[in-house]
């Protein structure tokens, strides 16, 4: 177990004049900087703070008074150039049973998160989708598609969902 005050991050940003703006102190490292349109994405990690695994990226922009925080990291590339996909829930091994949860982030004209979901699709006269992991598969990402496959009684198939224009999650 690591001393959590050893692996704390400080972000803050200041004015022309040296005046602090606003700050943030989180128990975590930083594991990646970018600057996507405008907006500097910075993805923490706490794995080695002496607590569970756990990925949070802040979303800064000078359009804002303070960073907005997405749980997880950015799962691809901008396949257009205003939005990125983070998760939501563990894509390592989703729960069959609640679907596919994700958060998509709009960087223009405005920042936004939006959270979006994905129900498990059936087929006609297949009834619902068996197993775990094995039936449900890893998503797999081209674009603005998510590829996962499925096993139900009739076999497996694979089904895409667009999370560029999904609606948002109700």
């Amino acid at each position: 177990m690591g001393n959590a005050r050893e692996y704390d991050i400080r972000l803050a940003a200041y004015d022309r004049a040296g005046q602090t703006l606003w700050q943030e102190q989180k128990v975590s490292v930083i594991y990646r900087m970018q600057v996507v349109d405008g907006v500097l994405v910075v993805h923490t990690n706490n794995n080695g703070a002496g607590t569970g695994i756990s990925d949070h990226t802040a979303l800064i922009t000078s359009e804002m008074r303070r960073p907005i925080w997405v749980w997880g990291g950015p799962l691809l590339a901008q396949p257009a150039d205003h939005a990125m996909l983070f998760t939501q829930e563990s894509v390592f091994a989703p729960d069959e049973t609640r679907g596919l949860n994700f958060q998509r982030v709009t960087l223009r004209p405005r920042l936004n998160v939006t959270p979006i979901h994905f129900d498990s699709p059936t087929r006609p006269d297949c009834g619902e989708a068996q197993g775990f992991y094995e039936a449900f598969g890893q998503p797999t990402y081209e674009g603005r598609f998510i590829s996962v496959q499925r096993r139900d009684k009739c076999g497996e198939f694979v089904t895409r969902f667009d999370w560029l224009s999904a609606p948002a999650a109700r």
